[in-house]
Protein backbone atom coordinates (compact mmCIF):
# COMPACT_ATOMS: atom_id res chain seq x y z
CA UNK A 1 0.00 0.00 0.00
CA UNK A 2 1.53 3.33 -1.11
CA UNK A 3 1.98 6.22 1.29
CA UNK A 4 -0.92 8.19 -0.22
CA UNK A 5 -3.24 5.18 -0.02
CA UNK A 6 -2.21 4.62 3.59
CA UNK A 7 -3.02 8.23 4.43
CA UNK A 8 -6.39 7.99 2.65
CA UNK A 9 -7.14 4.73 4.47
CA UNK A 10 -6.46 6.34 7.84
CA UNK A 11 -8.60 9.36 6.97
CA UNK A 12 -11.53 7.21 5.90
CA UNK A 13 -11.34 5.31 9.20
CA UNK A 14 -10.52 8.28 11.38
CA UNK A 15 -14.06 8.45 12.76
CA UNK A 16 -13.78 4.83 13.88
CA UNK A 17 -10.37 5.49 15.43
CA UNK A 18 -11.68 8.52 17.33
CA UNK A 19 -14.68 6.48 18.45
CA UNK A 20 -12.41 3.80 19.92
CA UNK A 21 -10.25 6.45 21.60
CA UNK A 22 -13.39 7.99 23.09
CA UNK A 23 -14.43 4.64 24.55
CA UNK A 24 -10.98 4.33 26.17
CA UNK A 25 -11.31 7.83 27.64
CA UNK A 26 -14.84 7.11 28.83
CA UNK A 27 -13.61 4.03 30.69
CA UNK A 28 -10.89 6.14 32.28
CA UNK A 29 -13.30 8.89 33.33
CA UNK A 30 -15.82 6.56 34.95
CA UNK A 31 -13.32 4.19 36.58
CA UNK A 32 -11.07 5.57 39.33
CA UNK A 33 -8.76 2.55 38.96
CA UNK A 34 -8.15 3.11 35.24
CA UNK A 35 -6.42 6.49 35.25
CA UNK A 36 -3.82 5.15 32.82
CA UNK A 37 -6.55 5.01 30.18
CA UNK A 38 -6.83 8.80 30.35
CA UNK A 39 -3.15 9.11 29.45
CA UNK A 40 -3.54 6.57 26.66
CA UNK A 41 -6.53 8.48 25.30
CA UNK A 42 -4.71 11.81 25.48
CA UNK A 43 -1.68 10.44 23.63
CA UNK A 44 -3.95 8.93 20.96
CA UNK A 45 -5.77 12.23 20.41
CA UNK A 46 -2.46 14.11 20.14
CA UNK A 47 -1.07 11.58 17.63
CA UNK A 48 -4.24 11.68 15.53
CA UNK A 49 -4.23 15.47 15.61
CA UNK A 50 -0.59 15.74 14.57
CA UNK A 51 -1.23 13.22 11.78
CA UNK A 52 -4.02 15.43 10.41
CA UNK A 53 -1.94 18.59 10.81
CA UNK A 54 1.10 17.29 8.93
CA UNK A 55 -0.71 15.33 6.20
CA UNK A 56 -3.38 17.92 5.36
CA UNK A 57 -1.89 21.40 5.74
CA UNK A 58 -4.58 22.80 3.43
CA UNK A 59 -7.36 22.22 5.98
CA UNK A 60 -8.82 25.39 7.39
CA UNK A 61 -9.14 25.45 11.16
CA UNK A 62 -12.57 26.63 12.30
CA UNK A 63 -13.36 28.76 15.30
CA UNK A 64 -11.36 31.15 17.42
CA UNK A 65 -7.96 29.75 18.37
CA UNK A 66 -8.17 31.38 21.80
CA UNK A 67 -10.93 29.03 22.91
CA UNK A 68 -8.91 25.90 22.15
CA UNK A 69 -5.91 27.00 24.19
CA UNK A 70 -7.87 28.79 26.88
CA UNK A 71 -6.03 27.26 29.83
CA UNK A 72 -2.62 26.65 28.23
CA UNK A 73 -1.09 29.89 29.60
CA UNK A 74 -1.99 28.73 33.11
CA UNK A 75 0.21 25.66 32.68
CA UNK A 76 3.05 27.94 31.53
CA UNK A 77 2.58 30.10 34.65
CA UNK A 78 3.00 27.02 36.85
CA UNK A 79 6.34 26.31 35.18
CA UNK A 80 7.40 29.93 35.71
CA UNK A 81 6.39 29.61 39.38
CA UNK A 82 9.12 26.99 39.80
CA UNK A 83 11.75 29.73 39.79
CA UNK A 84 10.86 30.94 43.30
CA UNK A 85 9.64 27.74 44.90
CA UNK A 86 11.67 26.00 47.60
CA UNK A 87 10.13 22.54 47.06
CA UNK A 88 11.10 22.02 43.43
CA UNK A 89 10.15 18.32 43.31
CA UNK A 90 6.59 18.94 44.47
CA UNK A 91 6.34 21.94 42.15
CA UNK A 92 7.52 19.84 39.21
CA UNK A 93 4.83 17.28 40.03
CA UNK A 94 2.21 20.04 40.00
CA UNK A 95 3.48 21.17 36.60
CA UNK A 96 3.27 17.65 35.21
CA UNK A 97 -0.36 17.46 36.31
CA UNK A 98 -1.02 20.55 34.14
CA UNK A 99 0.41 19.02 30.95
CA UNK A 100 -3.03 18.08 29.54
CA UNK A 101 -3.86 21.81 29.54
CA UNK A 102 -1.04 22.19 26.99
CA UNK A 103 -1.05 18.89 25.13
CA UNK A 104 -4.70 17.87 24.77
CA UNK A 105 -5.84 21.14 23.15
CA UNK A 106 -3.16 20.70 20.46
CA UNK A 107 -4.60 17.34 19.42
CA UNK A 108 -8.25 18.46 19.62
CA UNK A 109 -7.53 21.69 17.73
CA UNK A 110 -5.74 19.82 14.94
CA UNK A 111 -8.68 17.40 14.69
CA UNK A 112 -11.31 20.14 14.59
CA UNK A 113 -11.47 20.37 10.76
CA UNK A 114 -12.06 16.64 10.32
CA UNK A 115 -14.17 15.49 13.25
CA UNK A 116 -17.55 14.46 11.86
CA UNK A 117 -20.61 15.69 13.65
CA UNK A 118 -22.06 12.17 13.74
CA UNK A 119 -18.97 10.92 15.60
CA UNK A 120 -19.36 13.78 18.05
CA UNK A 121 -22.98 12.79 18.62
CA UNK A 122 -21.88 9.23 19.39
CA UNK A 123 -19.36 10.54 21.92
CA UNK A 124 -22.09 12.63 23.57
CA UNK A 125 -24.39 9.61 23.61
CA UNK A 126 -21.68 7.46 25.21
CA UNK A 127 -21.29 9.97 28.04
CA UNK A 128 -25.07 10.23 28.48
CA UNK A 129 -25.69 6.48 28.59
CA UNK A 130 -22.71 5.79 30.88
CA UNK A 131 -23.86 8.51 33.27
CA UNK A 132 -27.41 7.11 33.22
CA UNK A 133 -26.28 3.50 33.72
CA UNK A 134 -23.98 4.35 36.64
CA UNK A 135 -26.66 6.57 38.19
CA UNK A 136 -29.19 3.74 37.92
CA UNK A 137 -26.73 1.40 39.62
CA UNK A 138 -26.25 3.84 42.50
CA UNK A 139 -30.02 4.28 42.89
CA UNK A 140 -30.50 0.52 42.95
CA UNK A 141 -27.93 0.31 45.75
CA UNK A 142 -29.76 3.13 47.54
CA UNK A 143 -33.04 1.24 47.28
CA UNK A 144 -31.52 -1.73 49.12
CA UNK A 145 -29.87 0.44 51.80
CA UNK A 146 -32.33 3.31 51.98
CA UNK A 147 -32.43 3.99 55.73
CA UNK A 148 -28.70 3.57 56.25
CA UNK A 149 -27.67 5.85 53.37
CA UNK A 150 -30.32 8.48 54.11
CA UNK A 151 -29.12 8.68 57.71
CA UNK A 152 -25.48 8.90 56.55
CA UNK A 153 -26.24 12.20 54.82
CA UNK A 154 -26.49 13.72 58.29
CA UNK A 155 -22.82 12.83 58.78
CA UNK A 156 -21.17 14.18 55.60
CA UNK A 157 -21.60 10.92 53.67
CA UNK A 158 -23.10 10.52 50.20
CA UNK A 159 -24.63 7.84 48.03
CA UNK A 160 -21.80 5.65 46.66
CA UNK A 161 -20.91 6.42 43.04
CA UNK A 162 -18.28 5.06 40.67
CA UNK A 163 -15.80 7.95 41.04
CA UNK A 164 -15.38 10.75 43.63
CA UNK A 165 -18.78 12.30 44.02
CA UNK A 166 -17.88 15.90 43.18
CA UNK A 167 -16.38 15.09 39.77
CA UNK A 168 -19.16 12.58 39.13
CA UNK A 169 -21.89 15.12 39.84
CA UNK A 170 -20.27 17.61 37.44
CA UNK A 171 -20.13 14.99 34.69
CA UNK A 172 -23.80 14.11 35.27
CA UNK A 173 -24.70 17.80 35.07
CA UNK A 174 -22.92 18.00 31.70
CA UNK A 175 -24.48 14.71 30.53
CA UNK A 176 -27.92 16.29 31.01
CA UNK A 177 -26.96 19.03 28.56
CA UNK A 178 -25.64 16.49 26.06
CA UNK A 179 -28.90 14.50 26.29
CA UNK A 180 -30.98 17.64 25.71
CA UNK A 181 -28.79 18.63 22.76
CA UNK A 182 -29.12 15.21 21.13
CA UNK A 183 -32.88 15.34 21.67
CA UNK A 184 -33.11 18.79 20.07
CA UNK A 185 -31.20 17.44 17.07
CA UNK A 186 -33.59 14.47 16.84
CA UNK A 187 -30.75 11.97 17.12
CA UNK A 188 -31.96 8.47 16.16
CA UNK A 189 -30.46 5.05 16.64
CA UNK A 190 -32.60 1.94 17.14
CA UNK A 191 -34.86 2.65 20.16
CA UNK A 192 -33.02 5.85 21.02
CA UNK A 193 -35.10 8.83 19.95
CA UNK A 194 -35.72 12.32 21.25
CA UNK A 195 -38.34 11.21 23.85
CA UNK A 196 -35.89 8.66 25.26
CA UNK A 197 -33.10 11.24 25.46
CA UNK A 198 -35.34 13.78 27.18
CA UNK A 199 -36.44 11.08 29.62
CA UNK A 200 -32.79 10.32 30.41
CA UNK A 201 -32.16 14.03 30.97
CA UNK A 202 -35.09 14.19 33.42
CA UNK A 203 -33.87 11.04 35.18
CA UNK A 204 -30.37 12.48 35.63
CA UNK A 205 -31.84 15.80 36.77
CA UNK A 206 -33.78 14.02 39.51
CA UNK A 207 -30.79 11.82 40.35
CA UNK A 208 -28.60 14.86 41.02
CA UNK A 209 -31.07 16.01 43.67
CA UNK A 210 -31.05 12.57 45.28
CA UNK A 211 -27.25 12.44 45.15
CA UNK A 212 -27.32 15.91 46.77
CA UNK A 213 -23.78 17.01 45.94
CA UNK A 214 -23.63 20.78 46.19
CA UNK A 215 -21.05 21.22 43.41
CA UNK A 216 -23.20 19.28 40.97
CA UNK A 217 -26.39 21.13 41.92
CA UNK A 218 -24.63 24.48 41.66
CA UNK A 219 -23.31 23.54 38.22
CA UNK A 220 -26.75 22.34 37.16
CA UNK A 221 -28.69 25.43 38.16
CA UNK A 222 -25.97 27.95 37.30
CA UNK A 223 -25.58 26.35 33.88
CA UNK A 224 -29.24 26.37 32.92
CA UNK A 225 -29.81 29.84 34.34
CA UNK A 226 -26.96 31.03 32.11
CA UNK A 227 -28.55 29.25 29.13
CA UNK A 228 -31.87 31.01 29.82
CA UNK A 229 -30.22 34.43 30.15
CA UNK A 230 -28.23 33.83 26.95
CA UNK A 231 -31.43 32.98 25.08
CA UNK A 232 -33.04 36.17 26.33
CA UNK A 233 -29.99 38.20 25.27
CA UNK A 234 -29.65 36.72 21.78
CA UNK A 235 -33.35 36.46 20.89
CA UNK A 236 -34.46 39.67 22.67
CA UNK A 237 -37.45 37.62 23.79
CA UNK A 238 -38.40 37.75 27.47
CA UNK A 239 -40.66 34.71 27.26
CA UNK A 240 -37.68 32.53 28.24
CA UNK A 241 -37.75 34.17 31.68
CA UNK A 242 -40.75 31.99 32.51
CA UNK A 243 -38.26 29.17 32.83
CA UNK A 244 -36.90 30.74 36.05
CA UNK A 245 -39.96 30.18 38.27
CA UNK A 246 -40.50 26.77 36.69
CA UNK A 247 -36.91 25.77 37.48
CA UNK A 248 -37.24 27.02 41.05
CA UNK A 249 -40.56 25.23 41.57
CA UNK A 250 -39.11 21.96 40.30
CA UNK A 251 -36.05 22.38 42.52
CA UNK A 252 -38.23 23.12 45.55
CA UNK A 253 -40.42 20.11 44.87
CA UNK A 254 -37.38 17.85 44.57
CA UNK A 255 -36.02 19.23 47.84
CA UNK A 256 -39.11 17.97 49.66
CA UNK A 257 -39.14 14.75 47.64
CA UNK A 258 -35.51 13.85 48.46
CA UNK A 259 -34.72 13.04 52.11
CA UNK A 260 -31.03 12.81 51.24
CA UNK A 261 -31.06 16.40 49.99
CA UNK A 262 -32.89 17.64 53.09
CA UNK A 263 -30.44 15.83 55.37
CA UNK A 264 -27.50 17.24 53.41
CA UNK A 265 -28.89 20.77 53.76
CA UNK A 266 -29.33 20.24 57.51
CA UNK A 267 -25.77 18.96 57.86
CA UNK A 268 -24.36 21.84 55.81
CA UNK A 269 -26.15 24.40 58.00
CA UNK A 270 -24.76 22.75 61.13
CA UNK A 271 -21.27 22.37 59.66
CA UNK A 272 -20.99 25.95 58.38
CA UNK A 273 -22.35 27.15 61.73
CA UNK A 274 -19.46 25.45 63.54
CA UNK A 275 -16.97 27.19 61.28
CA UNK A 276 -18.50 30.66 61.56
CA UNK A 277 -18.69 30.36 65.36
CA UNK A 278 -15.00 29.38 65.59
CA UNK A 279 -15.55 25.83 66.83
CA UNK A 280 -13.31 22.87 66.02
CA UNK A 281 -14.15 21.66 62.49
CA UNK A 282 -11.95 18.58 62.50
CA UNK A 283 -13.78 15.77 60.64
CA UNK A 284 -16.44 18.23 59.41
CA UNK A 285 -16.17 18.30 55.62
CA UNK A 286 -17.64 21.73 54.91
CA UNK A 287 -15.86 23.31 57.85
CA UNK A 288 -12.56 21.79 56.76
CA UNK A 289 -13.00 23.15 53.23
CA UNK A 290 -13.88 26.62 54.48
CA UNK A 291 -10.94 26.54 56.88
CA UNK A 292 -8.58 25.58 54.05
CA UNK A 293 -9.80 28.60 52.07
CA UNK A 294 -9.34 30.87 55.08
CA UNK A 295 -5.80 29.64 55.69
CA UNK A 296 -4.94 29.94 52.01
CA UNK A 297 -6.13 33.55 52.03
CA UNK A 298 -4.24 34.38 55.23
CA UNK A 299 -0.98 33.04 53.77
CA UNK A 300 -1.59 34.64 50.38
CA UNK A 301 -1.93 38.10 51.98
CA UNK A 302 1.76 37.90 52.89
CA UNK A 303 2.79 37.01 49.31
CA UNK A 304 0.35 39.02 47.19
CA UNK A 305 2.68 39.90 44.31
CA UNK A 306 4.66 36.72 43.79
CA UNK A 307 2.85 33.97 45.63
CA UNK A 308 4.77 31.22 47.40
CA UNK A 309 5.72 29.43 44.19
CA UNK A 310 4.32 26.41 42.36
CA UNK A 311 5.70 23.85 44.81
CA UNK A 312 5.22 25.40 48.23
CA UNK A 313 1.44 25.45 48.69
CA UNK A 314 1.24 22.18 50.59
CA UNK A 315 4.30 22.99 52.67
CA UNK A 316 3.12 26.43 53.84
CA UNK A 317 -0.43 25.16 54.43
CA UNK A 318 0.80 22.31 56.62
CA UNK A 319 3.03 24.69 58.62
CA UNK A 320 0.12 27.09 59.20
CA UNK A 321 -2.14 24.24 60.32
CA UNK A 322 0.51 23.00 62.76
CA UNK A 323 1.01 26.45 64.26
CA UNK A 324 -2.52 27.80 64.39
CA UNK A 325 -4.82 24.76 64.15
CA UNK A 326 -2.98 21.81 65.73
CA UNK A 327 -6.33 20.20 66.61
CA UNK A 328 -6.94 19.47 62.92
CA UNK A 329 -5.73 15.94 62.20
CA UNK A 330 -3.13 15.54 59.42
CA UNK A 331 -5.54 13.84 56.99
CA UNK A 332 -7.92 16.82 57.31
CA UNK A 333 -5.25 19.43 56.54
CA UNK A 334 -6.18 20.43 53.02
CA UNK A 335 -4.86 22.66 50.28
CA UNK A 336 -7.27 25.57 49.61
CA UNK A 337 -10.50 24.12 48.22
CA UNK A 338 -10.95 27.03 45.89
CA UNK A 339 -9.08 27.33 42.59
CA UNK A 340 -8.92 31.14 42.77
CA UNK A 341 -7.42 31.18 46.26
CA UNK A 342 -4.99 28.39 45.34
CA UNK A 343 -3.67 30.32 42.34
CA UNK A 344 -3.45 33.52 44.40
CA UNK A 345 -1.47 31.57 47.00
CA UNK A 346 1.12 30.18 44.59
CA UNK A 347 1.28 32.85 41.87
CA UNK A 348 0.08 36.01 43.58
CA UNK A 349 -2.17 38.71 42.15
CA UNK A 350 -0.53 38.61 38.66
CA UNK A 351 -1.27 34.88 38.35
CA UNK A 352 -4.82 35.34 39.59
CA UNK A 353 -5.47 38.15 37.10
CA UNK A 354 -4.17 36.00 34.24
CA UNK A 355 -6.42 33.14 35.38
CA UNK A 356 -9.49 35.40 35.49
CA UNK A 357 -8.59 36.75 32.04
CA UNK A 358 -8.40 33.19 30.71
CA UNK A 359 -11.85 32.43 32.13
CA UNK A 360 -13.24 35.48 30.31
CA UNK A 361 -12.03 34.36 26.86
CA UNK A 362 -15.41 32.79 25.87
CA UNK A 363 -17.05 36.20 26.42
CA UNK A 364 -14.94 37.50 23.53
CA UNK A 365 -16.08 34.80 21.08
CA UNK A 366 -19.10 35.72 19.00
CA UNK A 367 -22.29 33.72 19.61
CA UNK A 368 -20.51 31.06 21.67
CA UNK A 369 -23.16 31.34 24.38
CA UNK A 370 -25.87 30.27 21.96
CA UNK A 371 -24.47 26.76 22.15
CA UNK A 372 -26.01 24.87 25.10
CA UNK A 373 -23.26 22.23 25.58
CA UNK A 374 -20.56 24.92 25.55
CA UNK A 375 -22.41 26.99 28.14
CA UNK A 376 -23.10 24.04 30.44
CA UNK A 377 -19.55 22.67 30.24
CA UNK A 378 -17.96 26.06 30.93
CA UNK A 379 -20.33 27.04 33.74
CA UNK A 380 -20.04 23.60 35.35
CA UNK A 381 -16.26 23.84 35.26
CA UNK A 382 -16.16 27.43 36.48
CA UNK A 383 -18.58 26.74 39.33
CA UNK A 384 -16.42 23.85 40.50
CA UNK A 385 -13.56 26.31 41.03
CA UNK A 386 -15.50 27.88 43.90
CA UNK A 387 -15.43 24.78 46.11
CA UNK A 388 -12.60 22.68 44.64
CA UNK A 389 -9.07 23.13 43.38
CA UNK A 390 -10.23 21.25 40.27
CA UNK A 391 -7.07 21.86 38.26
CA UNK A 392 -4.77 20.47 40.97
CA UNK A 393 -5.62 16.80 40.39
CA UNK A 394 -4.86 14.71 37.31
CA UNK A 395 -8.42 13.61 36.60
CA UNK A 396 -9.80 17.09 37.17
CA UNK A 397 -7.33 18.60 34.69
CA UNK A 398 -7.98 15.94 32.06
CA UNK A 399 -11.76 16.02 32.39
CA UNK A 400 -11.73 19.82 32.20
CA UNK A 401 -9.53 19.81 29.08
CA UNK A 402 -11.41 17.00 27.35
CA UNK A 403 -14.96 18.17 28.04
CA UNK A 404 -14.15 21.78 27.08
CA UNK A 405 -12.58 20.42 23.90
CA UNK A 406 -15.68 18.33 23.15
CA UNK A 407 -17.90 21.35 23.65
CA UNK A 408 -15.77 23.43 21.30
CA UNK A 409 -15.70 20.58 18.78
CA UNK A 410 -19.47 20.73 18.81
CA UNK A 411 -19.45 24.49 18.35
CA UNK A 412 -17.32 24.33 15.18
CA UNK A 413 -18.23 20.89 13.76
CA UNK A 414 -18.42 20.88 9.98
CA UNK A 415 -19.97 18.56 7.43
CA UNK A 416 -19.28 14.78 7.67
CA UNK A 417 -15.70 13.64 7.17
CA UNK A 418 -16.61 11.41 4.21
CA UNK A 419 -17.58 14.48 2.20
CA UNK A 420 -14.16 16.06 2.74
CA UNK A 421 -11.83 13.13 1.99
CA UNK A 422 -11.25 12.21 -1.62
Amino acid sequence: MSENKTIQFIYKHLDLILGIVSVVILLGIFNERSRALLSVGMIAIILCGLFVFFTSPSFSYPGDRRMWFQFAPLAVLYFIGLFWTSDFDYGWTRCQVKLPLLALPIGMYCLSPVISYRTLQWIFLGIVLTAAATAAGSLLYYAFHFEEITESYKHAKTLPVVIPHIRYSLIVSIAIAFAVQLGRENFQWKFIRAPFLYAVAVFLFIFLHILAVRSGLLALYAGWITVILAQVFYTKSYRYLWAFPILLLIGGALYWFSPSLRNKAHYMKQDVGRFTSGKNVNNYSDGNRLLSMKIGWEIAKDHLWTGVGSGDAQQVMQAYYAQHYPEIEPHNRLIPHNQFIYILLILGIPGLLVFIALLSIPLMIKNIFQDIPVVIVLVSLYSSFLSEATLEIQQGVFIASYLVGLAYWKAVAQRPLAERVS
